[in-house]
């Protein structure tokens, strides 16, 4: 598993992460920033820039718990501890101790050691470079080789620790390494000295195992380190070490005649400005001491943020000094020498080499993305490289996408806008607080009958009553409604928008007037033809009266006539009868 990584879940295309890194390893993939490990120099500056915290540190802490079942292992404490935690270092080892540990040692211890070795290669050489910062061995071996030979082939203090206390308890002693530095966790793993550390843990984490596994653990009383060495330099020396210069403290001087001239440098800025210049001019001193951290490894990307830097030196710088009532240190029988075991180590060219792009391709890339001459070219850096060239570089070379380029991607953003605007039927009128005119599309100009040039940064109200604009700047509602415009001959379905990101009120019209026509006909057409129904009714109804009226007349006719023939018929038969 690689030490650091991005969660895409949590990646949010900032490019944050691209800014802050100093060596641009960071590839941008399909909008998601991917750290490249073989170009990484481990210092952390993505993990201290990602506001969305998109970047994950390799964790050890399981690792770490399946150590502590197996069986011995043993804990060495960064002296920077002092600066990571409120507590006393004391009770985090009498806390390891509850953890299971069957020893909890200083890394410090060897800190002597390595600046004796360093002063030593110093003499052989002539002029070294300070090699326990993991960061900036990182450094060298991937992007500056030309520093290689100028730098201590001495292995870092922690490395040295884990050989010493797996010298005197044994090869199959489990050692844990706690510190506030990242590229520990890389450092392990480089084949020189696998297996020295078996795991490292960041003070978040070792935060974590004691409060997972040691309840209370802060209220314990603090208890002395194990020293695995023995060793004539001063405690507060050897703690002194992750602070700017502190490597200085421990040099010494076997004769007095011998003055060495000395150098500290921090910040991974300057670190890369003084590799790049040693190779043209040489070394200014015998030994730089060189930090990736700007303020040491107590301001290193892992330490606490809720206070400042020279509150933890203050910390870490009292603990140094403390020895006044301090318990006995716990000295180990088979404590080791300065010679007892090895402290070289070697180097070598660790460069990817990624293509390099001629003229032509960095110019087609350029092209690309609308920079089609130097006056184009703003490098503005919102997409983490210093300029405009250099990102095309890294387009060409896999690590960037053209895409990236802001200014580029809004200007295109607002071409487009402008381009569905302009094409869009519905009418667009764009009004600020003052109630003047900001845009008038095509489709508005050709709605209202009017042009864009004459309204534009002029009065409302020479296009329309600016009344419900007026009430939408005020309520920051929108509006909708039909409304007429009887100058015009027009009626609109009119839509009022607030804009607070700029503080403008948007009106969208869609002109209506030709249905609302045809509604208004169908209407007129439908009401002329109920009355022209009406009036077939009533002249029906009319004409029904008449017959019926006729009808009736005719019935009381015909009955008066047929009652008056049968009366007749009746007196005929009855006179006939009568005669016989």
């Amino acid at each position: 598993m690689a030490v650091l990584k991005t969660n895409e879940a949590n990646c949010r295309d900032c490019y944050a992460c691209v800014r802050a890194c100093p060596v641009k390893a960071i590839r941008v993939n399909t909008g998601h920033a991917e750290i490249v490990p073989d170009l990484c120099i481990l210092d952390g500056a993505c993990v201290e820039a990602c506001p969305q915290g998109a970047k994950q540190i390799e964790e050890h802490l399981s690792r770490t718990e399946a150590l502590l079942a197996s069986g011995a292992t043993v804990f060495t404490v960064a002296p920077s501890i002092a600066a990571g935690f409120a507590v006393h270092p004391g009770v985090i080892a009498a806390a390891l101790r509850r953890l299971g540990a069957v020893a909890v040692g200083e890394t410090a211890e060897t800190s002597g050691w390595i600046s004796r070795h360093h002063r030593e290669q110093a003499e052989e050489k002539g002029a070294v470079v300070s090699s326990s910062c993991p960061a900036v061995v990182n450094l060298a071996t991937r992007y500056y080789v030309g520093a290689l030979p100028y730098l201590a082939a001495t292995v870092s203090p922690m490395i040295a620790h884990g050989r010493v206390i797996k010298q005197v308890l044994g090869e199959k002693t489990h050692v844990v390494f706690c510190g506030p530095c990242i590229a520990k966790k890389g450092e392990i793993a480089h084949p020189a000295v696998a297996g020295d550390i078996d795991a490292v843990l960041t003070f978040d984490e070792l935060h974590a195992l004691l409060d997972k596994h040691v309840p209370d653990w802060t209220t314990l009383e603090p208890e002395p380190f194990d020293r695995f060495i023995v060793t004539e330099d001063a405690i507060a020396d050897i703690r002194h070490f992750p602070l700017p210069g502190g490597m200085m403290k421990l040099l010494g001087v076997p004769e007095e005649s011998l003055q060495l001239t000395t150098l500290v440098i921090t910040g991974i800025e300057h670190c890369k400005e003084f590799f790049a210049d040693i190779p043209v001019n040489g070394m200014p001193a015998q030994i730089v001491e060189m930090m990736a951290c700007d303020g040491g490894c107590i301001a290193g990307p892992v330490m606490s943020r809720h206070e400042p830097v020279y509150r933890r030196q203050h910390r870490l710088e009292r603990f140094a000094q403390e020895l006044v009532d301090q318990p006995e240190p716990r000295w180990h029988p088979k404590a080791l020498r300065y010679g007892d075991i090895p402290l070289d180590c070697s180097y070598r060219d660790m460069r990817l080499r990624l293509p390099e792009p001629g003229e032509e391709e960095i110019k087609a890339i350029l092209d690309s993305i609308g920079k089609h001459k130097p006056a184009d070219e703003l490098n503005c850096g919102a997409c983490g490289y210093k300029s405009c060239r250099d990102k095309a570089v890294a387009v060409y070379q896999g690590m960037a996408e053209r895409e990236m380029c802001i200014p580029h991607m809004r200007n295109k953003a607002e071409s487009l806008a402008e381009v569905t605007i302009a094409a869009t039927p519905t009418g667009v009128v764009v009004v600020n607080r003052n109630l003047y005119v900001l845009s008038v599309n095509p489709a508005a100009e050709r709605m209202f009958k009017c042009q864009a040039a004459d309204l534009v940064g002029r009065p409302l109200w020479r296009l329309f009553d600016p009344v419900r604009v007026e009430k939408v700047f005020q309520t920051k509602q929108p509006i909708s409604g039909v409304v007429r415009y009887e100058k015009q001959g027009l009626v609109i379905q009119e839509y009022l928008a607030y804009d607070a990101h700029s503080d403008l009120v948007i009106v969208l019209s869609t002109d209506i007037t030709s249905d609302v026509k045809k509604q208004e006909e169908y209407a007129a057409l439908r009401e002329a033809s109920l009355e022209r129904a009406q009036e077939v009714i009533n002249k029906q109804m009319r004409v029904a009266q008449e017959i019926a009226g006729l009808l009736g007349e005719t019935t009381a006719e015909t009955k008066a006539i047929l009652t008056e023939l049968m009366h007749l018929f009746s007196e005929s038969e009855g006179q006939k009868h009568g005669r016989s």
